[in-house]
């Protein structure tokens, strides 16, 4: 039986990937300056402290790398405390794993401030135990560090550990260690819809009461 399970936040746990899809050129607006193109698309693999880099270089910004951080922490925060929503049977899942004795965690390419926030306002915080955010780690989700430390903060094997992603990135970083990996559609990221289903050893495109009681069963196993 599954022991643990690490959620990613953004498009897994909470339909926000929209608002993050503006931040940024929202930032850039305030300066005047008009982003390019699909500018979210890129950031999708990269850490906030990656991205800021990327906005500072491309756009020649007159800012800090911890500036721009804190920007679009600051855009953000506003959205998970007005307008972000949970995904639809996200909470049925939850219940039942904490029901189960399964322990939580959140792995998340956002800040920790923001995760905090976001779970408190939509009383989700009362199933994870664990955070951990890729700033802290120093590394983007394309390595497999993030996972490997919320399963050693609790002692479980990776083979006793579930983790959950609307991208492929950690998925594709944790596949040779023998995690268990659920992958889970988000509009969103649409285009990598097809990666993530290739590496994933489950991949759901509708999220509805059949396909959350096939992720309960995997767990149960």
């Amino acid at each position: 039986m599954i022991k643990l399970a690490i959620f990613d936040l953004d498009g897994t746990l909470v339909d926000s990937m929209p608002y993050w899809e503006t931040s940024a050129t929202e930032l850039l607006k305030r300066d005047g300056i008009r982003a390019e193109d699909n500018l979210c698309d890129k950031f999708l693999s990269m850490s906030l402290p990656e991205s800021a880099d990327y906005l500072i270089s491309k756009y020649n910004l007159k800012y800090t790398n911890k500036e721009v951080c804190r920007m679009i922490d600051d855009i953000m925060l506003e959205n998970y405390l007005t307008k972000v929503e949970i995904k639809p049977y996200i909470t049925e899942l939850l219940d039942t794993y904490f029901n189960l004795g399964i322990k939580m965690a959140v792995a998340s390419s956002t800040d920790r401030e923001l995760i905090v926030a976001c779970l408190k306002k939509l009383s989700l915080d009362k199933y994870f135990s664990y955070i951990e955010t890729s700033t802290e780690i120093g590394k983007s989700k394309q390595h497999p560090d993030i996972y490997i430390k919320c399963a050693k903060y609790f002692n479980i094997s990776y083979k006793e550990t579930i983790i959950f992603e609307d991208l492929p990135y950690g998925i594709i970083a944790t596949k040779p260690l023998g995690f268990i990996t659920v992958g889970l559609y988000d509009k969103t990221s649409e285009k990598h819809q097809k990666t993530l289903e290739k590496y994933a050893d489950y991949y759901f495109k509708n999220i509805d009461k059949s396909s959350i009681k096939k992720m309960i069963e995997i767990a149960s196993k």
